[in-house]
Protein backbone atom coordinates (compact mmCIF):
# COMPACT_ATOMS: atom_id res chain seq x y z
CA UNK A 1 0.00 0.00 0.00
CA UNK A 2 0.95 3.24 -0.83
CA UNK A 3 2.46 5.22 2.54
CA UNK A 4 1.50 8.88 2.30
CA UNK A 5 4.47 9.91 4.42
CA UNK A 6 7.18 8.94 1.39
CA UNK A 7 4.73 11.43 -0.91
CA UNK A 8 6.16 14.83 -0.36
CA UNK A 9 9.58 13.67 0.07
CA UNK A 10 9.07 11.88 -3.56
CA UNK A 11 7.94 15.03 -5.03
CA UNK A 12 10.35 17.31 -4.09
CA UNK A 13 13.22 14.61 -5.47
CA UNK A 14 11.01 14.23 -8.88
CA UNK A 15 10.74 17.99 -9.45
CA UNK A 16 14.34 18.48 -8.30
CA UNK A 17 15.25 15.68 -11.44
CA UNK A 18 13.02 17.24 -13.97
CA UNK A 19 14.67 21.04 -12.68
CA UNK A 20 18.40 19.05 -13.28
CA UNK A 21 17.42 17.20 -16.64
CA UNK A 22 16.15 20.94 -18.12
CA UNK A 23 19.07 22.66 -16.92
CA UNK A 24 21.55 19.65 -18.34
CA UNK A 25 19.83 19.90 -21.83
CA UNK A 26 20.01 24.10 -21.90
CA UNK A 27 23.48 23.35 -20.92
CA UNK A 28 24.50 20.94 -23.02
CA UNK A 29 22.86 23.20 -26.13
CA UNK A 30 24.32 26.65 -24.98
CA UNK A 31 27.83 24.85 -23.77
CA UNK A 32 28.75 23.29 -27.20
CA UNK A 33 32.18 23.34 -28.98
CA UNK A 34 32.79 24.88 -32.22
CA UNK A 35 30.10 24.96 -35.30
CA UNK A 36 31.03 23.04 -38.16
CA UNK A 37 30.26 24.66 -41.59
CA UNK A 38 29.24 21.95 -44.08
CA UNK A 39 28.91 22.84 -47.58
CA UNK A 40 26.66 20.47 -49.52
CA UNK A 41 27.66 19.67 -52.70
CA UNK A 42 30.26 21.26 -53.92
CA UNK A 43 33.03 23.80 -51.80
CA UNK A 44 32.91 26.93 -50.27
CA UNK A 45 36.22 27.74 -52.09
CA UNK A 46 34.66 27.08 -55.79
CA UNK A 47 31.89 27.98 -57.48
CA UNK A 48 29.30 24.87 -58.61
CA UNK A 49 28.82 24.35 -62.37
CA UNK A 50 25.44 26.31 -63.19
CA UNK A 51 22.17 28.30 -61.15
CA UNK A 52 19.10 28.14 -60.88
CA UNK A 53 15.97 29.99 -59.62
CA UNK A 54 13.86 27.23 -57.35
CA UNK A 55 12.67 27.48 -54.81
CA UNK A 56 13.52 31.03 -53.86
CA UNK A 57 13.28 33.05 -56.73
CA UNK A 58 9.56 30.74 -58.17
CA UNK A 59 6.48 30.39 -56.27
CA UNK A 60 6.78 26.39 -55.78
CA UNK A 61 3.75 24.60 -53.97
CA UNK A 62 6.86 22.26 -53.40
CA UNK A 63 10.47 21.80 -53.16
CA UNK A 64 12.82 19.23 -51.93
CA UNK A 65 16.10 18.46 -51.69
CA UNK A 66 17.84 15.79 -50.31
CA UNK A 67 21.88 15.48 -49.22
CA UNK A 68 23.25 12.59 -48.71
CA UNK A 69 24.67 11.88 -44.91
CA UNK A 70 28.25 11.34 -46.54
CA UNK A 71 28.63 15.05 -47.09
CA UNK A 72 27.86 15.90 -43.21
CA UNK A 73 31.54 13.33 -41.72
CA UNK A 74 32.78 16.59 -40.73
CA UNK A 75 30.09 16.43 -37.74
CA UNK A 76 31.61 14.83 -34.53
CA UNK A 77 29.52 11.44 -33.76
CA UNK A 78 25.87 11.90 -32.72
CA UNK A 79 25.64 14.77 -34.87
CA UNK A 80 24.22 18.40 -34.07
CA UNK A 81 21.96 21.18 -34.41
CA UNK A 82 21.86 23.03 -37.53
CA UNK A 83 20.50 26.67 -36.54
CA UNK A 84 21.60 28.19 -39.69
CA UNK A 85 21.31 27.26 -43.58
CA UNK A 86 22.51 29.94 -46.54
CA UNK A 87 23.24 30.06 -49.95
CA UNK A 88 25.23 31.95 -52.53
CA UNK A 89 24.51 33.76 -56.04
CA UNK A 90 25.86 31.83 -58.55
CA UNK A 91 29.16 32.27 -60.45
CA UNK A 92 30.03 33.00 -64.29
CA UNK A 93 27.62 31.64 -66.94
CA UNK A 94 28.22 30.29 -70.48
CA UNK A 95 28.72 33.92 -71.56
CA UNK A 96 30.82 35.14 -68.69
CA UNK A 97 28.24 36.49 -66.78
CA UNK A 98 28.02 36.86 -63.08
CA UNK A 99 24.77 36.88 -61.05
CA UNK A 100 23.51 40.06 -60.39
CA UNK A 101 22.61 40.79 -56.60
CA UNK A 102 19.48 38.35 -55.30
CA UNK A 103 16.38 40.80 -54.73
CA UNK A 104 12.90 39.16 -53.87
CA UNK A 105 10.05 39.73 -51.89
CA UNK A 106 7.78 36.90 -50.45
CA UNK A 107 4.20 36.49 -49.35
CA UNK A 108 5.29 33.29 -47.70
CA UNK A 109 8.29 30.98 -47.25
CA UNK A 110 8.25 28.13 -45.09
CA UNK A 111 10.97 25.76 -44.57
CA UNK A 112 11.15 22.36 -43.35
CA UNK A 113 14.16 19.87 -42.45
CA UNK A 114 13.90 15.99 -41.74
CA UNK A 115 15.95 12.91 -41.93
CA UNK A 116 15.00 10.45 -43.99
CA UNK A 117 15.46 7.25 -44.97
CA UNK A 118 14.83 7.96 -49.03
CA UNK A 119 17.76 7.98 -51.17
CA UNK A 120 19.60 9.93 -52.58
CA UNK A 121 18.01 10.05 -56.16
CA UNK A 122 14.79 8.54 -55.14
CA UNK A 123 12.60 11.34 -54.17
CA UNK A 124 8.67 10.79 -55.36
CA UNK A 125 7.57 12.97 -58.20
CA UNK A 126 4.19 11.64 -57.25
CA UNK A 127 3.94 12.01 -53.45
CA UNK A 128 6.71 14.13 -52.38
CA UNK A 129 4.92 13.69 -48.71
CA UNK A 130 6.28 10.30 -48.12
CA UNK A 131 9.79 11.58 -48.47
CA UNK A 132 9.67 13.34 -45.47
CA UNK A 133 11.01 11.77 -42.32
CA UNK A 134 8.88 11.01 -39.42
CA UNK A 135 10.85 14.77 -37.38
CA UNK A 136 9.83 16.53 -40.05
CA UNK A 137 9.97 20.28 -38.44
CA UNK A 138 9.08 23.52 -39.55
CA UNK A 139 12.46 25.40 -38.94
CA UNK A 140 11.52 29.03 -40.89
CA UNK A 141 7.91 30.39 -41.12
CA UNK A 142 7.33 34.18 -42.53
CA UNK A 143 5.23 36.13 -44.70
CA UNK A 144 5.53 39.20 -46.45
CA UNK A 145 9.20 39.83 -46.21
CA UNK A 146 12.03 41.08 -48.55
CA UNK A 147 15.60 39.18 -49.04
CA UNK A 148 18.59 40.79 -50.80
CA UNK A 149 22.29 39.07 -51.19
CA UNK A 150 25.04 40.89 -52.64
CA UNK A 151 27.09 39.32 -55.42
CA UNK A 152 30.43 39.86 -53.65
CA UNK A 153 33.15 37.80 -53.26
CA UNK A 154 34.68 35.10 -55.58
CA UNK A 155 33.29 32.94 -55.01
CA UNK A 156 30.64 34.85 -54.47
CA UNK A 157 29.89 34.82 -49.98
CA UNK A 158 26.82 32.73 -48.67
CA UNK A 159 24.55 35.89 -47.79
CA UNK A 160 21.14 34.09 -48.75
CA UNK A 161 20.96 32.91 -45.69
CA UNK A 162 18.56 32.10 -42.90
CA UNK A 163 18.57 31.56 -39.22
CA UNK A 164 16.24 29.16 -37.98
CA UNK A 165 14.95 27.18 -35.11
CA UNK A 166 17.67 24.56 -34.33
CA UNK A 167 17.02 21.01 -36.13
CA UNK A 168 18.66 18.22 -34.52
CA UNK A 169 20.07 16.01 -37.21
CA UNK A 170 22.72 13.18 -36.56
CA UNK A 171 24.04 11.49 -40.16
CA UNK A 172 23.69 7.85 -39.10
CA UNK A 173 20.17 8.07 -38.52
CA UNK A 174 19.47 8.92 -42.14
CA UNK A 175 19.89 11.43 -44.99
CA UNK A 176 18.79 15.62 -44.63
CA UNK A 177 15.48 16.53 -46.51
CA UNK A 178 14.86 20.33 -46.30
CA UNK A 179 11.34 21.14 -48.13
CA UNK A 180 10.38 24.62 -48.87
CA UNK A 181 7.28 26.28 -49.92
CA UNK A 182 7.85 29.76 -51.30
CA UNK A 183 5.34 32.79 -52.68
CA UNK A 184 6.66 35.43 -54.61
CA UNK A 185 5.22 38.86 -54.67
CA UNK A 186 8.22 40.16 -56.89
CA UNK A 187 11.44 39.33 -57.84
CA UNK A 188 13.85 41.76 -59.23
CA UNK A 189 16.81 39.84 -60.85
CA UNK A 190 19.87 36.84 -59.42
CA UNK A 191 20.37 33.45 -58.96
CA UNK A 192 21.49 30.71 -57.03
CA UNK A 193 25.03 28.63 -57.23
CA UNK A 194 23.82 24.71 -58.24
CA UNK A 195 25.03 21.99 -58.71
CA UNK A 196 24.10 19.82 -62.09
CA UNK A 197 27.04 17.46 -62.70
CA UNK A 198 28.09 15.34 -59.38
CA UNK A 199 31.16 13.57 -60.34
CA UNK A 200 30.90 10.32 -59.06
CA UNK A 201 28.28 9.29 -56.46
CA UNK A 202 25.19 11.71 -56.68
CA UNK A 203 25.26 13.03 -53.15
CA UNK A 204 21.94 15.82 -53.91
CA UNK A 205 18.93 15.67 -55.75
CA UNK A 206 15.65 17.58 -55.93
CA UNK A 207 12.34 17.70 -56.77
CA UNK A 208 9.74 20.77 -57.62
CA UNK A 209 6.46 21.42 -58.36
CA UNK A 210 5.81 24.87 -59.90
CA UNK A 211 2.80 25.46 -61.03
CA UNK A 212 3.57 28.24 -63.54
CA UNK A 213 5.08 25.73 -65.19
CA UNK A 214 2.05 23.33 -64.35
CA UNK A 215 4.41 20.77 -63.84
CA UNK A 216 6.50 18.72 -61.28
CA UNK A 217 9.45 16.87 -61.75
CA UNK A 218 12.33 15.08 -59.91
CA UNK A 219 16.26 14.97 -61.02
CA UNK A 220 19.74 14.89 -60.13
CA UNK A 221 21.47 17.59 -58.72
CA UNK A 222 20.60 20.98 -56.57
CA UNK A 223 21.80 24.04 -54.78
CA UNK A 224 25.12 24.57 -53.30
CA UNK A 225 24.26 25.03 -49.62
CA UNK A 226 25.90 25.70 -46.31
CA UNK A 227 24.92 24.57 -42.72
CA UNK A 228 26.02 25.90 -39.71
CA UNK A 229 26.15 22.64 -37.17
CA UNK A 230 26.43 23.22 -33.59
CA UNK A 231 28.16 19.79 -32.15
CA UNK A 232 25.73 18.45 -29.23
CA UNK A 233 23.14 15.72 -28.18
CA UNK A 234 19.23 15.73 -28.51
CA UNK A 235 17.54 17.27 -25.44
CA UNK A 236 15.93 13.84 -24.53
CA UNK A 237 16.79 10.26 -26.16
CA UNK A 238 14.28 8.34 -26.96
CA UNK A 239 14.25 4.38 -28.37
CA UNK A 240 11.23 1.99 -29.96
CA UNK A 241 9.41 0.37 -27.12
CA UNK A 242 8.06 -3.33 -27.90
CA UNK A 243 5.47 -2.49 -29.08
CA UNK A 244 6.60 0.10 -31.54
CA UNK A 245 6.43 3.43 -29.79
CA UNK A 246 8.54 5.67 -28.62
CA UNK A 247 10.02 5.45 -24.56
CA UNK A 248 11.31 8.54 -23.79
CA UNK A 249 15.08 7.57 -21.72
CA UNK A 250 15.05 11.25 -19.75
CA UNK A 251 11.21 9.80 -18.15
CA UNK A 252 12.66 5.93 -17.85
CA UNK A 253 15.09 7.63 -15.46
CA UNK A 254 12.49 9.27 -13.63
CA UNK A 255 10.54 6.28 -13.20
CA UNK A 256 13.93 4.26 -12.24
CA UNK A 257 14.47 6.79 -9.41
CA UNK A 258 11.17 6.37 -7.89
CA UNK A 259 11.69 2.42 -7.75
CA UNK A 260 15.32 2.82 -6.25
CA UNK A 261 13.40 5.22 -3.54
CA UNK A 262 11.10 3.21 -2.37
CA UNK A 263 13.36 0.31 -2.28
CA UNK A 264 15.74 2.59 -0.14
CA UNK A 265 13.15 3.80 2.39
CA UNK A 266 11.37 0.05 1.88
CA UNK A 267 14.90 -1.35 3.27
CA UNK A 268 15.07 1.61 6.18
CA UNK A 269 11.65 0.22 7.08
CA UNK A 270 13.19 -3.09 7.52
CA UNK A 271 15.88 -2.42 9.30
CA UNK A 272 13.93 -0.39 12.16
CA UNK A 273 11.33 -3.65 12.22
CA UNK A 274 14.43 -5.72 12.97
CA UNK A 275 16.10 -3.05 15.26
CA UNK A 276 12.86 -2.94 17.43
Amino acid sequence: MFNSRFNKPMRIILSSQIARSLIVSLVAYSSLSAAVIVTAPGSASAYSNSNNALPFMQTTADYQQIYSSSLFSSLPAGGGFIDSIAFRPAGLDSLGNKSPDIDVNYSSLEISLSTTSVAVGSLDPLNPSLDLGSNNTIVFDQTNFSMLATSTGDPTNFDFSFSIAPFFYNPANGNLLIDVQSGIAAYYGGYLDYDSTQAGQIVTSRYYDVPAWSANAADNGGLVTQFVVNPGTPPTQRVPDSTGGIVDLSLLGLVLLHFLYQRRQAAGLRAQVVAS
